[in-house]
This record gives C-alpha cells, structure tokens and sequence, in this order.
C-alpha cells in the first residue's frame, strides 16, 4: 500500500446524469477503503447533484472539455447538429487537449479517470499522467452510429479511438458496447448502488395505504419526456417522479419531496420506467426492482442493455409512442403480476476499486 496521499482526478461526463450515477458507486467504495486518497471531480453536473450522489469530501472542478451528442428530448439524437459540434470541437482539438494538459500537470494527480471525454485522456498522455477510462459506452461508437462515414468524420474518428487507447484501461463495465477495437479494454461486472427499503417512510410520507404500488418515473435528467397527465390513473397505484412536473395529478408524489436517496427509492418501489440507460437498468437489477423502459433501437448500447437485463431481471419494452399516450396500463400489470428477481450483486465495484488501487500502489493487476 502507498505510504503517502495519492491524488485522482474524476472527469465524468455531463451528458444528463448516468454518467454519474454509473461511476459514483466506484468512486464511493474507494473513499471508503483508501481514505488517505484525494478526490477531485470535473464535470458539468451541478454540485447539488453531485454531492447527493458523492458523500464522501472531495473537490469539485469546473469540467474539462467535452464533445457529447447533441439531444432532443430524453430519446433523440440530433445527428446534423452533433455532426456540427464534433466538428467545431475537433477544429480546435488540439488547443483543448494542450490547455487541459496544463490544468491536469497544475492538479498533479497520480491518476486520471475519465467517465469518458477522450480529450482527457489525451490531455493526461501530453503531461504523462497515468490515466484509465470507465463507462458502459464511449463517444467514438455513440457518434458513429449517427454520423455518416466521410473522410472528414475519419480523421476525427481516429483521433478518438486513439485517445481511447491511450488509456493504460478502458474499464467497461456489464453490460456495455463490444469495444472490440479497443487494445487496452477491462470487462468487469455490473456497477451499481445498493438501496435500503424505505417502503414503509415513502407511504408514511404521502399518506398512502400500505398496500398501494410504487411506481417511479425517471428520465436520467435529461429534459423533454412524456408528459405525466397522460400516464394511466390506475386504481391502488401512486407515481412517483423523478425529473418531470407532476402536472395536475393527484396520484403521486415529486422524488424531491420524498428527499430521500435516490437509489433508495429504487429498491423501495414496485416498478420502474425509464428510457434505455445503465444506472436505472443495473440499478433496477441489482436492487430487485421491476423495469418497463422505453424503446429506442437507435441508441447503440440499447440491445446490449436490453439483452442483458432480459437475463437477469423483470423487465419489458414499450413502444415510445404508447408512453407518450399513456397506453401501458397492461404492460404495468403484467409486470407486476411477475414476481421480482432477486438482486445481482454488483461485482463491477469492487473490481473496479482494485483495479485503480493497483495502479495507485504500483502493483500488479493481473486480468
């Protein structure tokens, strides 16, 4: 073990809140066991978000550069317009990488971990700081799936999956895209929190029956989802929202109301809905929580979530237009009528943690 203090830097990427939900579980169970490590965080997140999920003490950082899909609504990717920013970005790429080289040699950290600008990376191999990345998912697939092959896109294209490479690892945690081309890629197992059953508080709160189903609705705070009045009023069910206005019903509750963890109103409800996502999906698993998402067959990590959590968990699909209107009563009730799977433990975590450990410490790591 490292005598002295060592120092990470945490990049986590801005792109609505899984990304922080994917990583805060790791980087909890590592301020718990090395307490001697310094923690900063970089990213967009607003610090109120960020210390809900992050309760240990660390620093919080304005975010390092990024070029993240352009998004309209929770479901859609403006490809044009994400076409339009990666190119902007990557006309002044190398000014970025230069400038952020220099705030990461200023921070002096023993490891960078970046949740996943690839420009951080890049930054990290300019100044010689060792450097991993994490994620379900990385920028150079999510934008090829929108963006036609051209040798422009090309050029920027290689620029990305070598800042990729450039990391000592790119940890990808289950269930997550291929990343075949990646040389440096480290599968690992579900990553995820642990809920405590609050069932009984969250009834108590709302003065609803014991009896009465929990439903959370949640869209990864990313705005622009369905609109609440058109879900269906269901007799003995109570809706609780997660980022969206309750508008004029009478049947549910706002989570913020609630002020509760988040991750321990997942496990205290009965059914989740929620667009494709890694935390809600690995949460829902490893919690034991019922799941009915949305579909979006555009979104590459989409089949590889879909499969995964068909495996492990109760879960179903829904068409986006039978969201919008509300038309998912039966899907509800068949869900429902399924027992809940018992919770996958989330093993990514510790692996994760050993990981970066042993990079801290200068030992081997041996997978």
């Amino acid at each position: 073990m490292a005598s002295s203090p060592s120092r990470i830097v945490v990049d986590i990427s801005g792109h609505g809140f899984g990304h922080l939900g994917q990583i805060s579980p790791v980087l909890t169970a590592l301020a718990s066991r090395r307490p001697d490590i310094e923690i900063a965080v970089r990213t967009a997140i607003p610090d109120a978000a960020v210390r809900q999920k992050l309760s240990f003490a660390c620093d919080i950082l304005p975010a390092p550069p990024e070029c993240i899909p352009i998004m309209r609504g929770p479901n859609t990717v403006d490809a044009p317009a994400s076409k339009d920013e990666l190119v902007r970005f990557h006309d002044r790429f190398a000014q970025f990488v230069n400038a952020d080289a220099r705030k990461l040699s200023e921070l002096g950290p023993s490891l960078l971990i970046a949740d996943i600008s690839y420009a951080s990376l890049a930054a990290a191999t300019v100044v010689g700081i060792p450097a991993f990345a994490f994620s379900s998912l990385n920028w150079h697939d999510i934008f090829s799936a929108y963006i036609e092959p051209s040798p422009e896109f090309d050029v920027i294209a290689a620029d990305i999956r070598a800042a990729y490479a450039s990391a000592k690892r790119f940890i990808q945690c289950v269930p997550h895209l291929p990343m075949e081309w990646l040389p440096n890629r480290l599968p690992v197992g579900p990553v995820a929190a642990y809920g405590s059953d609050r069932r009984s508080e969250i009834v108590g709160r709302c003065g609803w029956s014991g009896d009465t189903t929990l439903i959370l609705v949640s869209y990864g705070g990313i705005a622009g989802g369905f609109q609440a009045d058109r879900l269906p009023r269901i007799p003995g069910v109570r809706w609780i929202f997660g980022d969206l206005s309750m508008g004029t019903r009478g049947d549910g509750a706002n989570y913020a109301a609630l002020k509760l963890p988040f991750v321990d109103v997942v496990r205290s409800v009965d059914l989740v809905i929620t667009k494709p996502g890694y935390g809600l999906f690995t949460e829902c698993a490893c919690n034991g929580t019922r799941l009915l998402f949305v579909e979006r067959p555009d979104w590459p990590e989409t089949v590889h979530m879909a499969k995964w959590i068909d495996g492990v968990g109760v879960a179903a699909s829904v068409t986006a237009d039978r969201l919008a209107a509300g038309d998912i009563a039966g899907d509800i009730e068949t869900l429902l009528s399924r027992p809940a799977s018992p919770a996958v433990p989330a093993t990514g975590v510790a692996e994760t943690v050993d990981a970066i450990l042993a990079q801290l410490d200068g030992v081997p790591f041996g997978r």
